[in-house]
């Protein structure tokens, strides 16, 4: 399924009546929006369980991909 929101609460939203209503789970995000949000979309996509595909570049900072790494590691998606 493709879902396109202009607001990360919305898609939040969303995706939780899905999960409630329908027992839906997300398998994988796929990210495309301007780079200054990548890194917070990232977060949001791992959190809710989803494996992430990022357009390039994953994060403006270097340090950020650590704290990414991290999340993965915890949280068990890619």
């Amino acid at each position: 399924m493709h879902i396109f929101l202009q607001s990360l609460k919305r898609f939040d939203r969303y995706l939780e009546k899905r999960r409630r209503e329908e027992g839906h789970k997300v398998d994988y995000v796929s990210i495309c929006s301007p780079n200054y949000l990548h890194d917070a979309h990232v977060r949001f996509a791992l959190r809710i369980g989803a494996d992430t595909i990022c357009e390039k570049p994953l994060v403006l900072n270097p340090w950020n991909v650590t704290a990414l790494q991290e999340i993965e590691k915890e949280l068990g998606r890619k």
